[in-house]
């Protein structure tokens, strides 16, 4: 997870990111039959059923 600096004292939480790479030599499947992988608390996302990462390649989740 990516945090930048604050801008005016003010916390700048609004550009945050968090970067998925897959380092297999395989894709990932990011689901499992029904279930989808989540990240909670400090984000929130749920990435849609049939998302996967190939092999060296990344996913952004970026707040917009």
């Amino acid at each position: 997870m990516y945090h930048p600096p604050d801008v005016g004292g003010v916390d700048n939480s609004i550009d945050e990111y968090v970067e998925l790479l897959n380092l297999s030599d395989s894709t990932v499947n990011l689901y499992d039959g029904s279930n989808v992988w989540l990240l909670r608390d400090g984000i929130e996302f749920a990435f849609a059923q049939g998302t996967t990462i190939a092999s060296g390649a990344y996913i952004l989740v970026v707040n917009f």
